[in-house]
């Protein structure tokens, strides 16, 4: 049985484009989350390259309680493109942190999927500094509460 690791905080951050819909964006975070989450995002409003309001909205949870449970929920449920060495290439060991780039229109179906380009929802999964992780125990770990290893391409 692989060590337990879970992480102390999360921070969460999701861009809403001229083009998307503000309350959809926010049903694809609520998508992701244990049900009954409590989340207070911040909302910051942005000038695009061609004057174009783009909306980014920040979370975080302090509470490890919290961060254990949406960090289960979450690994619980990932699904899509997993191969071996995919949480060792998102995870920083200098600063013990686990990032997490979640597909936004995947998420609003339901799905949780991982994201590549700028259609995605942030996610930063901070460990406790006083532990020493490697990328690939954490991967063994996260395995595990997916009940299955990760697949060759």
């Amino acid at each position: 049985m692989p060590r337990k690791l879970f992480p102390v905080n999360i921070r969460l951050a999701v861009h809403v484009h001229a083009t998307e819909n503000e309350n959809k964006v926010l049903v694809s975070i609520k998508n992701i989350m244990p049900e009954n989450t409590k989340l207070d995002l911040r909302k910051h409003t942005y000038s695009g390259y061609y004057g174009n309001p783009i909306i980014r909205f920040e979370g975080f949870i302090s509470k490890p309680k919290e961060a254990k449970l949406i960090f289960e929920y979450i690994f619980s449920r990932i699904e899509g493109l997993i191969y071996p060495g995919w949480i060792v290439e998102r995870f920083d060991k200098k600063s013990n942190t686990l990032y997490l780039r979640i597909d936004k229109q995947a998420a609003y179906l339901g799905k949780i999927v991982l994201g590549w380009g700028d259609d995605i929802i942030h996610l930063l999964f901070k460990f406790p500094g006083f532990l020493r992780i490697n990328g690939e125990e954490l991967e063994i770990f996260i395995d595990s509460l997916r009940g299955k290893k990760s697949e060759e391409l």
